[in-house]
């Protein structure tokens, strides 16, 4: 009671009535160190410096959205189909040979595997918009301009008659069998080769955060990352893929399985060779890198 009484009594009148501008500051203050913390802790993926140095490169991993022409050829929400226009790779100069890149962003992160081995082969076009899957008549409000943009590749299609056709998109957002639609409209047309590509393994998070995780706590193995992954995929890609490939022999098409080139038993490939930051297959959730589209696309039929 003595205490009370000669101590903490007067405190707190003295906080209460003659300091509330220094109670308020403090306040403040303490909220604002919070949040700055808590920010640094996000952009370093849990403060850097605790992190062995094999995984410091993993987690300051940034990509260049140069790699898939965002805002050229691959259109953004707002952008109309106008600026495909310049989106059709010279190739060799004596082939007529002219391949369509067809769909979202999971078409253009194929971009890159198949540029390289375009050159001096045939012409790619890629005609891609975020979001927006290859399906003919589909409607999307938060895409105002999907309808329209595929309406216009697909005219483009009726007037250069591209040798193969490539539809890529991330299968397990949409209804994906509506693609038969588009299918059956370019087989009507007599479009020699058509080509679907099945989903890629797509992550809960960003893949590169489950690899530091999994290696973070893996101290028994001196936390090395794992060449592949079975722990943060998403359900339903295997059994998509294997309707899709269901789809395509029944559609008399050519089915390609993303899931075949990089899962098995033990997980879906993290990184194309040893674990290292250059050698990352995905810089999100699913979308490749470039060596990750490389890799990918070296695979496919020729």
């Amino acid at each position: 009671k003595l205490s009370f009484r000669l101590i903490e009594n007067p405190a707190r009148k003295y906080l209460a009535q003659e300091k509330p501008f220094m109670q308020s500051m403090a306040l403040i203050l303490g909220v604002l160190f919070i949040a700055a913390n808590a920010q640094y802790i996000k952009e370093t993926h849990g403060v850097n410096s605790r992190l062995p140095a094999s995984l410091r490169d993993i987690s300051s991993f940034k990509f260049d959205y140069a790699f898939y022409r965002e805002g050229r050829c691959l259109l953004r929400p707002e952008q109309t189909a106008t600026a495909l226009a310049s989106c059709i790779d010279s190739g060799h100069a004596e082939s007529s040979e002219i391949v369509l890149l067809w769909g979202d962003s999971y078409a253009a992160h194929l971009y890159p595997g198949l540029s390289k081995i375009a050159t001096g082969k045939w012409r790619l076009a890629q005609m891609t918009s975020i979001g927006c899957p290859p399906i003919l008549g589909l409607e999307i409000p938060a895409k105002p301009h999907c309808k329209a943009t595929n309406d216009i590749i697909l005219d483009w299609t009726k007037s250069e008659m591209p040798n193969r056709v490539i539809l890529a998109g991330n299968w397990v957002i949409y209804d994906w069998q509506q693609v038969s639609r588009t299918v059956d409209t370019l087989k009507s047309m007599g479009v020699k080769r058509i080509d679907l590509v099945g989903p890629a393994p797509m992550w809960k998070k960003n893949l590169s955060s489950i690899l530091i995780e999994t290696a973070w706590n893996d101290e028994a193995h001196g936390h090395v990352m794992p060449h592949r992954l079975s722990q943060g995929l998403k359900p339903r890609l295997s059994q998509t893929d294997r309707e899709m490939k269901d789809y395509a022999h029944h559609a008399g098409i050519n089915f390609i399985s993303v899931y075949d080139i990089l899962c098995e038993a033990g997980g879906c490939l993290a990184f194309v060779d040893e674990p290292h930051i250059d050698n990352l297959i995905a810089w999100d959730n699913g979308h490749f890198t470039v060596p990750g589209s490389n890799y990918v696309v070296s695979k496919f039929p020729r």
